[in-house]
């Protein structure tokens, strides 16, 4: 009887084993677990401490405060004989300086305050639709995260939101001097702007002087542009020991198997004290895929970015 009973047991068992594969299967998908609980970009957005649903629940608050946001202050982007305040920060037209150059990528732009030019606005050309309002979003909840969790400096001020821009507000923007950043010696057209919805992001504008580091093309580019960097550095000691923590900061971070999607398409600025900011962080999306042959760029990546600290410090400490 005893042995009937365990066959039968054992029979159940197996009988049951396909739904519980499949029930586990599901519920890894709803709720994933995070690679590392407290570091994770998943942590972030489901780990009760740094994120959970309530962060999501930002992100969706964020969205919709942008758009009422954008639809309620369209009128004040067409104000042009409004005085700006000494310590008026707004994005207003007559609070843009259009008269110095205006640094390009290839998408957005930085266009920096007259009544303060160490902080700017970022400006994405938007066809209302919302993933790229939300790709910024993420971008900016995750640099929250980077900061929080390691101490990573990045340049953004606010959280990312939609606004309406006129004819008027687009013809003064696409007459200004757009010039596309030249990396390695290549360049491109930079972006034109139109009159309907734009993503506009307050940011910190790079001191003076940072490099761009990076891999690849931006790798060569740092190294070539390495001597004139140095040269504006003032306190080389100082600049050294902040240098060595900021790495130090940065591998931590990388050393992250979720974080890793930073080297996608790697980009940091270094400036003359030592600090490295991250940025363009929204190439770092939620459920990143990557395409064959990753791990052998990360290993490359990494390689070059050990390089260049290397070649920095040498640099510094020589001069």
């Amino acid at each position: 009887k005893k042995e009937a009973r365990t066959r039968m047991f054992c029979a159940s068992l197996l009988l049951r084993a396909p739904v519980l594969v499949i029930f586990v299967t599901v519920t890894r998908l709803l709720w994933p677990m995070p690679f590392d609980s407290r570091y994770s970009i998943q942590s972030f957005f489901a780990g009760e401490e740094v994120g959970t649903s309530s962060l999501r629940k930002k992100s969706n608050a964020l969205a919709k405060s942008s758009s009422t946001t954008g639809s309620s202050t369209s009128s004040t982007h067409n104000d042009t004989s409004a005085i700006v305040s000494a310590n008026d920060e707004s994005f207003r037209l007559d609070n843009l300086d259009l008269s110095v150059p205006i640094s390009c990528g290839k998408k957005k732009c930085l266009f920096k305050l007259r009544s303060d030019p160490t902080i700017g606005y970022l400006l994405l050309a938007s066809d209302g639709n919302d993933s790229k309002l939300r790709k910024l979003q993420v971008a900016w909840l995750y640099a929250k995260h980077l900061e929080l969790h390691y101490k990573a400096k990045h340049l953004f001020l606010s959280e990312p939101k939609e606004l309406k821009m006129s004819t008027k507000f687009a013809d003064r923007l696409n007459g200004a001097n757009l010039t596309r950043l030249t990396v390695n010696g290549e360049s491109g057209k930079a972006p034109t702007f139109e009159n309907g919805p734009i993503v506009a992001q307050k940011v910190r504008v790079a001191p003076t002087g940072s490099l761009l580091v990076g891999c690849d093309r931006k790798f060569d580019h740092a190294v070539e542009r390495l001597g004139d960097f140095v040269s504006g550095i003032e306190d080389r000691k100082s600049f050294v020991k902040n240098f060595d923590e900021e790495v130090s900061v940065m591998r931590d971070v990388l050393n992250v198997k979720e974080n890793q999607c930073l080297l996608r398409d790697f980009q940091v600025l270094v400036d003359a004290k030592g600090n490295i900011n991250q940025i363009d962080l929204d190439r770092c999306p939620l459920g990143s895929k990557y395409k064959k042959g990753f791990k052998e760029h990360v290993k490359k990546c990494t390689a070059q970015f050990d390089a260049f600290v290397s070649r920095c410090r040498e640099a510094v400490l020589a001069s």
